[in-house]
């Protein structure tokens, strides 16, 4: 059975509409916050590479210090790849199928129609307005990282051969010159380039979410979706605070770790449940270390969380209703 089958067979209509505009939600405020941290990544990298005084230093050096700036924001980029990529088959997983491919296959191959990733493989699932918007955006997002990617990881190759000229014979007068490595590399950085692609996500952000009506609360699900929503906007305010010294609400003075705390007795013995209790905690965690230290890696460690919070919620749902009809 698809996991679409599953939904619509065990979610009442009310139901499935409630997680179905939850998941839109979740998905547009996640792609927003990591639109706005490539922004912000690739802003950073800028300036520095801007302000990169070579002039004293070796040539082999230099390419040293240009590999590391490349390497940077190969990770910023395969960070957003991945979280884009994360979203996408949470949206296809709800509306009906499985991608099994991963972030590696997709960039070691050549062909950037990938069938497992298409759009058109949902023209006859009868998605909503809303719903082919989001597949449509994710889809056009993950190829335009995807093809930076490329780009940029055979750049790197390149800066390592002359890299490794360099050491094996040092001064040819043969090596390209460190301030047209450094243009070549700010080709790559160029920031209208992610702004575009950000804005997007903002655009349709504020298009869609408006017209998302709140779920009713009336059901253990319908209330589960709520407070999935509220984390979304807990995930939207750590962009206002990320490099201060703000203490954001912890696991259970946020909306969902109330939530969880006063549902505690009911679904305790459910191990979906504690899997989500976890995970929510673990979410905290990375967030708190983010704001303490605002690195690449602890923004990956926070999206992998935000990321794997919801696939939790989706197991807590279809464990929650599974227990109702036996």
């Amino acid at each position: 059975m698809s996991q679409q089958d599953w939904f619509i067979k065990n979610l009442s209509y009310e139901d499935y509409k409630d997680f179905q505009n939850t998941l839109h939600y979740y998905t547009l405020t996640h792609t927003e916050f990591v639109g706005q941290r490539l922004v912000d990544g690739v802003q950073t990298l800028s300036q520095g590479l801007a302000t990169f005084e070579y002039t004293a230093l070796s040539y082999a050096d230099a390419i040293s210090k240009l590999i590391e700036f490349c390497t940077a924001f190969e990770q910023l980029m395969l960070l957003s790849y991945e979280a884009v990529i994360i979203f996408y088959r949470s949206m296809y997983r709800f509306h009906g199928g499985e991608i099994q491919i991963e972030v590696e296959e997709l960039l070691r191959n050549s062909d950037s129609h990938f069938p497992e990733l298409s759009v058109e493989l949902f023209a006859e699932k009868n998605l909503n307005e809303d719903s082919v918007k989001l597949m449509n955006m994710l889809y056009q997002e993950q190829e335009v990282i995807r093809a930076h990617l490329l780009v940029t990881t055979k750049h790197l190759q390149e800066l390592e051969k002359v890299f490794l000229a360099e050491l094996e014979h040092p001064k040819t007068g043969n090596q390209p010159t460190i301030a047209r490595l450094i243009n070549d590399i700010q080709a790559l950085l160029a920031i209208d380039i992610y702004s575009e692609m950000n804005q997007k996500t903002v655009d349709m952000t504020e298009e869609i979410i408006p017209t998302i009506p709140m779920p009713s609360e009336k059901t253990p699900i319908s209330m589960l979706s709520a407070r999935i929503i509220n984390h979304a906007d807990y995930l939207a305010m750590l962009l206002d605070y990320i490099g201060t010294d703000y203490n954001a609400p912890g696991s259970t003075e946020c909306i969902m770790g109330r939530w969880i705390v006063s549902n505690k007795e009911q679904y305790l013995h459910i191990e979906a449940f504690r899997k989500f209790f976890e995970q929510h905690e673990a979410f905290h965690a990375a967030v708190e270390q983010l704001l303490k230290k605002d690195s690449l890696e602890n923004s990956c460690l926070m999206l992998r969380q935000s990321s794997a919070l919801l696939t939790a919620c989706i197991e807590l749902i279809i464990e929650i209703k599974t227990r109702e009809k036996s």
